[in-house]
């Protein structure tokens, strides 16, 4: 008789494919995002740039304004107290009061451009946290992370244009009209300049006869100073080019892939762990507590916990208690399991038996 033998060969069907370990820069759904990425570290290194400088002037505006506001205050003050007939009475002129105006509006429109600047980095960052938190190449996920990138692109230009445009003109007055308000207004309080030069730390160096000519005197440091405590317009115009390069050159990484575009999305790409940081966090459902060994459950059956059933067990197998007395327990557990549907005295009664 020819036995039954058993085939080496295994069942045909189709083989898993080989587990592929390239990076996604490689794949063309990808190397745009890690692309993207960069573009947006590029936005917030140049947004920083601009906040540190925002932060000086305004820092700076601030000094010479409170210390101007006052002195003009306690110049009116004095001029009443001790008239001069030569000078007459110490009165702000229309003039004068447009100009500090414009510094009141320049004061308020470089602490907004400060805090809007600030608000860019809350778009970039949702941006940043997709594309590393998750898989951006398609779904839900795709969409959010471009439209965000997106919206952080438009509102950096945005913001940045706006109130470059309204600060410029202001940038280039205020200097002049500072020197004219102190031009009209020292004569009358030359000896309050002291408190001017210890709140700024500098010094009006001039004559009480040749009062408009202390920007000439090179000992005179307040007025210098007072000059460069207004944001330049050539620095704030390179806000805006220093986010414009970094738009075109987004662009043109997206057009010349390779080596610029492809090399750039390779060096974000490494250091994004593949499927995201979430896998690092996300518990493995296969895993097994106790090194492999799989622990069931405390389970009840019919209200009745597991340990009552230990307890049968032990009862008939302990050599210290009738053995017999231990089987009938343990029979009455079984048969409450077996015919939970009878009657409960049933039961009861093959414990009153033992």
């Amino acid at each position: 008789m020819k036995g039954i033998g058993i085939s080496s060969s295994s069942p045909g069907g189709p083989q898993i494919p080989p587990r592929t370990t390239s990076s996604d820069s490689d794949k063309p759904e990808t190397w745009k995002q890690s692309l993207g990425i960069f573009l947006a570290f590029l936005l917030i290194l140049f947004i920083l740039f601009s906040s540190f400088w925002l932060i000086r002037y305004a820092w700076r505006d601030k000094t010479v304004y409170d210390e101007l506001v006052d002195y003009l205050d306690k110049t009116i003050s004095i001029s009443k107290i001790n008239y001069n007939n030569e000078l007459g009475i110490y009165e702000v002129t229309e003039k004068e009061m447009d100009a500090l105006h414009h510094q009141r509006k320049y004061k308020s429109l470089i602490w907004i451009f400060l805090a809007s600047d600030l608000a860019n980095f809350v778009l970039l960052g949702i941006a940043i946290m997709l594309y590393y938190g998750g898989d951006t190449s398609r779904g839900t996920m795709h969409v959010l992370f471009w439209l965000f990138l997106g919206l952080a692109i438009l509102y950096s230009l945005i913001e940045a244009s706006v109130f470059t445009g309204l600060i410029f003109p202001l940038s280039g007055k205020l200097p002049n009209e500072t020197s004219t308000l102190l031009d009209h207004a020292i004569p009358h309080n030359p000896g309050g300049l002291r408190q001017m030069e210890q709140g700024m730390g500098c010094t009006f160096d001039h004559s009480l006869y040749n009062t408009f000519k202390r920007r000439q005197n090179p000992k005179n440091t307040c007025d210098p100073f007072i000059a460069r405590s207004y944001i330049p317009q050539g620095l704030l115009i390179s806000f805006i080019v220093l986010r414009l390069v970094a738009i075109l050159f987004f662009i043109f990484a997206l057009i010349v892939r390779n080596p610029v575009g492809q090399g750039i999305a390779n060096l974000i790409a490494r250091s994004r762990p593949n499927g995201g940081y979430q896998n690092r966090f996300v518990k493995n459902p296969n895993r097994t507590s106790n090194f492999g060994i799989h622990t069931p459950k405390s389970t009840t059956t019919f209200g009745v916990k597991d340990n009552r059933y230990n307890n049968a067990a032990f009862f008939a197998t302990n050599g210290g208690l009738n053995s017999s007395r231990n089987s009938d327990i343990s029979r009455s557990d079984a048969g409450d399991i077996v015919n939970y549907k009878t009657n409960v005295h049933h039961s009861n009664s093959l414990i009153s038996e033992v």
